[in-house]
C-alpha cells in the first residue's frame, strides 16, 4: 500500500484516512478540503507496506472512510485493530468485494484482468464516473498500466483467498446509479448487518458532488 499525507498539521486533533479504489491515486478526492483535520491518502494496495499505524495514536477523532475495493482492503487492515475510530464509511464497496451475490460478479472481475488495456481501463474509469461531463474533468491517476494489472491481479488472488473481513462499519453509502458494484449486491450485503445505509443519487464515484469532507462525513 502507498500512504500519501494531503494535509498534515502539528497540532490539528484529527485525522481523516480515505482507503481509494483500484486503480486510481489520491487525485479522485484532493478538491475535498477540511478546515479542521489532517487527510491521509490510501492506495496502491498490491505494493509492500512498511508503516505501521501507531500515527494514529496522535489524535482525538479519526474518521475512516473507504471506498470500492478500499472497502475490502480497510476492512482486511484493521480487522484485529483495537483502535477507536469515530466513525466508519463504507462507500459503494463490500467486505465480499468479488463475489456473485455480495460485490462484483467473479466472472467480470476476472475478464476485467484478463483482457486489461489502455482502452478498458478507460472504459471502466467512464463506468466510474457516470457521465461524459465527469469524465472530461476527471485526472487520471499517475500510474502505469502495468501497476494497474498487478493491483487488479492482487485483487483477485486476495480476495478469493483470505476470509471475508468482519471488520464493522458504521455507515454505508450506495450510489443508486452505480454501474462497477451492482446495486442488488450492494443492498444484500449490507441490509441486515447494523450498519446505517444510506443511498446517494449519483454513480459509483460520488465525490464531485461534494465540496468538502464535512459534507461527506455528514450524509
Amino acid at each position: 500500500m502507498k500512504l500519501v499525507w494531503n494535509k498534515r498539521e502539528k497540532e490539528t486533533q484529527e485525522l481523516i484516512l480515505f482507503f481509494g479504489g483500484w486503480g486510481l491515486d489520491e487525485q479522485i478526492v484532493t478538491h475535498l478540503s477540511s478546515d479542521t483535520s489532517d487527510i491521509c491518502y490510501i492506495h496502491s494496495y498490491h505494493l509492500p507496506w512498511k508503516e505501521d499505524w501507531q500515527f494514529l495514536e496522535a489524535y482525538q477523532k479519526v474518521y475512516l472512510v473507504a471506498w470500492s475495493m478500499g472497502v475490502w482492503a480497510a476492512g482486511n487492515v484493521f480487522e484485529n485493530n483495537t483502535f477507536p475510530f469515530t466513525k466508519t464509511i463504507a462507500i459503494n464497496g463490500t467486505l465480499s468485494a468479488i463475489h456473485d451475490e455480495l460485490g462484483i460478479p467473479i466472472a467480470t472481475f476476472q475478464g476485467t484482468l484478463d483482457h486489461f488495456s489502455e482502452a478498458s481501463r478507460d472504459k471502466f474509469f467512464f463506468r466510474m464516473l457516470g457521465s461524459k461531463s465527469a469524465f472530461q474533468q476527471f485526472t487520471p491517476p499517475q500510474r502505469t498500466l502495468e501497476n494497474q494489472r498487478e493491483e487488479l491481479a492482487f485483487f483477485l488472488e486476495k480476495v478469493m483467498s483470505l476470509p471475508t473481513p468482519s471488520f464493522n462499519w458504521d455507515k454505508a453509502l450506495i450510489g443508486n446509479q452505480d454501474r462497477i458494484f451492482p446495486i442488488k449486491n450492494l443492498l444484500h450485503f449490507w441490509n441486515g448487518r447494523g450498519t446505517e445505509v444510506h443511498t446517494l443519487d449519483a454513480a459509483h464515484a460520488p465525490f464531485h458532488f461534494f465540496e468538502n469532507w464535512e459534507q461527506l462525513l455528514s450524509v
